[in-house]
């Protein structure tokens, strides 16, 4: 299990942040679960270890695919708390002259004041966000991604009143502010580029668990 790599002595125990009665989302298992949606060459190539999601090699282009069925509809619900976890890399090209997005949004397309939690990353800077659907919370975390084969676990633990951002298991931002409150959100995957080169993103998996109780 993917949420085998946050647990350990030495490291996050979810059971202990979430509590009893865990549930988990398996809708990264299958594509079948996910909507792609590009825009010039963008694209999307799906494999048992990992999913790719890049823009090829024509400026603005979007790479994008994004769960609809199920996606996350626990998100900050009284009684209830949630685990979110990512592990990607920036694969062969690097993340330079790119846009990404990694978590949970409202819309197909991501936008910083549209309800969402997640990570924003601008020429390969890592920033934690999340938006209540009218502004934003976002920090820069000081991490870095921009070079190839660049690459992080990032993990989103969210609560009553806060949330909480890490990567490789360090606490890395806390948010109070702005938070996006209960109802479904999209887990989604979005890339687009900036000059006419393929920028790509190589995640390993995408996981969310939720308690029914804090």
């Amino acid at each position: 299990s993917p949420l085998r790599e946050f647990k350990g002595a030495d490291e996050l125990a979810l059971t202990n942040l979430l509590g009893r009665y865990i549930q988990v989302v398996f809708d990264w298992q299958t594509h079948d679960a996910w909507v792609e949606a590009h825009t010039g060459t963008g694209y999307v190539t799906w494999g048992l270890m990992h999913t790719i999601v890049g823009t090829g090699a024509t400026i603005n282009s979007i790479g994008k695919t994004y769960t609809t069925a199920m996606g996350v509809g626990h998100w900050l619900h009284p009684g209830r708390s949630a685990a979110d976890a990512w592990s990607f890399d920036s694969y062969i090209n690097g993340l330079t002259n790119s846009l990404v997005w990694l978590g949970y949004f409202v819309n197909v397309t991501p936008a910083d004041t549209d309800r969402h939690v997640g990570w924003k990353i601008i020429d390969g800077q890592i920033w934690a966000t999340n938006s209540d659907g009218v502004a934003q919370t976002i920090t820069d975390t000081g991490l870095n991604v921009a070079a190839a084969f660049a690459g992080k676990r990032l993990l989103i633990i969210a609560g009553a009143t806060d949330i909480k951002f890490y990567a490789n298991l360090a606490l890395v931002a806390t948010h109070t502010t702005n938070l996006p409150g209960g109802g479904t959100l999209r887990n989604m995957m979005y890339i687009t580029n900036t000059i006419a080169a393929d920028r790509v993103v190589r995640v390993y998996f995408a996981t969310c668990a939720m308690s029914s109780q804090y």
